[in-house]
Formats: structure tokens, sequence, C-alpha cells
């Protein structure tokens, strides 16, 4: 997450499957916004299979834990997850 470049990409092994990780590079330019929404994609590297998603981080934080995490898994569901303050 805290690459320069404007793309990072990793490969990870789950459940003796692999997958490709594609991460854009946080979208800046909004001096009012504290959250920064970053977008990207899990590649089933088998089927080919794409997962896009959308996290959030806070601009104020050191922290790369995201307060926000949103993806779609199937057509019709699309789940929205965030962090509850301490």
């Amino acid at each position: 997450m805290k690459q320069r470049s404007r793309r990072a990409v990793g490969r990870y092994v789950y459940n003796e499957r692999e997958y490709l990780l594609e991460l854009d590079a946080p979208q800046t330019g909004r001096d009012r916004e504290r959250l920064l929404p970053v977008r990207g994609k899990i590649r089933n590297l088998r089927t080919g299979y794409e997962t896009l998603f959308r996290l959030w981080l806070e601009t104020t934080s050191d922290s790369i834990v995201p307060v926000r995490f949103e993806f779609q898994p199937r057509s019709f569901l699309r789940l929205t997850f965030e962090a509850l303050p301490a």
C-alpha cells in the first residue's frame, strides 16, 4: 500500500489455489477528503475469474488498515464493511 508506483501486483496462494492481487495507487488530489479510495482486483489464475473491490484509507493516519472495504462477490450481492472507532 505504501509503494510509490501506479500499480502494485502480487501473487498468493489460498486454499491450494493461486491468485493475483492488483492494486491501483490511491487517488489523491482532493484536499478536503480524509479518505483515499483504492481500487483493486483479485484474479484466480486457474479459472481467470476476477473479483473487483475498493477500499478506503485514512489520510490522517500512518496505518495501512482500511477504514472501509467494499466488494461484490456475486452480481446480486454487494458487501460493505466499515471499521468501528475504538
